[in-house]
């Protein structure tokens, strides 16, 4: 053999060698299943607005020209996040926007597979052959058991094992129950004000916000709360189990943001931006809302919630 031809076969083997490396280091493509959450976290060293305040948003695309505008929230530590459950399976694609730029642009790219969980059925939608009918997006029917628990995310405040809930929760599966409604928080009762017994869930160990109910600080969540609060969602989801989440509350002494201001529309905007990827979320404007005597502010609050 020549040393030409060696050369030009030592350089073939590097090449060769070189492809299937990368071919093997490359990262495999994220898969998600379908109608399951899954957090696309994007970093930021700093910004120049609070991060709350930080507009963001993805527009999510899948097949057969599936569009949705997802929007995000920020989760600490210089993060954003976009929450997506993909409703089709096949190849997505995310693009992000903001008004700062380290934000902006940002892509990404997922799979949607199977969901393999005999529980998740996706969203639930009323029947369009029988309109007094629920069925689930896969077409499997939905008979309503509905339980009221509104302090549901205070049984284990602060256990994150959640082992008061999990039993609560596989009882109530056990008889059926399919449909559970709670608050998103709630601070104190006038009927059993403070701590009165160990059944008494108010003023619960940690605040939806940073500072206190007496002093709130309504431009900061309190990230701790609200993980939280993730898993008690995630633990209905995992049981195919209906959240019908109750954003407001009017007697239980929370010290809410002023009506309209700009504080109100990052609670909800925030709010929704962590939960709405949930296909087991139902909102509800509020638990007792007879008591907003502001109709105005009542439809104008529901109708942010749809947009």
């Amino acid at each position: 053999m020549t040393t030409r031809r060696m050369l030009v076969v030592a350089a073939t083997m590097m090449v060769l060698a070189w492809a299937g490396q990368s071919a093997g280091d490359a990262a495999a493509p994220i898969q998600v299943p379908r109608w399951q959450p899954h957090d696309f976290a994007f970093h930021v060293d700093r910004t120049r607005e609070g991060p709350f305040q930080v507009p963001f948003s993805a527009e999510v695309t899948g097949p057969g020209g599936v569009k949705l505008t997802v929007p995000g929230f920020y989760d600490g530590d210089g993060t954003w996040k976009v929450r997506v459950a993909p409703t089709v399976e096949g190849d997505w694609t995310l693009t992000t926007h903001s008004t700062v730029a380290a934000l902006d642009n940002r892509r990404a790219a997922f799979v949607c597979v199977l969901n393999p969980s005999q529980t998740v059925h996706g969203g639930l939608r009323v029947d369009p052959k029988h309109p007094r009918h629920f069925v689930y997006e896969d077409g499997t029917r939905f008979f309503l058991m509905g339980y009221e628990c509104d302090w549901l995310w205070a049984l284990d405040a602060a256990n994150p094992e959640l082992k008061v809930v999990n039993r609560f929760l596989d009882k109530l599966a056990a008889n059926g129950f399919n449909y559970v409604l709670l608050n998103a928080y709630a601070h104190d009762t006038g009927w059993r004000k403070g701590k009165t017994g160990d059944n008494d869930y108010g003023p619960p160990p940690i605040y939806a916000w940073e500072g206190s109910n007496d002093q709130p600080d309504h431009s900061r969540l309190n990230l701790a709360y609200w993980r939280h609060y993730d898993r008690i969602i995630d633990a209905l989801y995992q049981r195919g189990m209906i959240a019908h989440v109750m954003i407001k509350v009017y007697n239980k002494m929370v010290r809410w943001p002023a009506r309209d201001s700009a504080e109100d529309d990052l609670f909800f905007r925030w709010l929704i931006a962590r939960y709405s990827a949930y296909p087991n979320v139902h909102w509800d404007f509020s638990k007792e809302s007879n008591n907003e005597k502001d109709l105005d502010y009542k439809l104008g609050r529901i109708r942010f919630i749809r947009d």
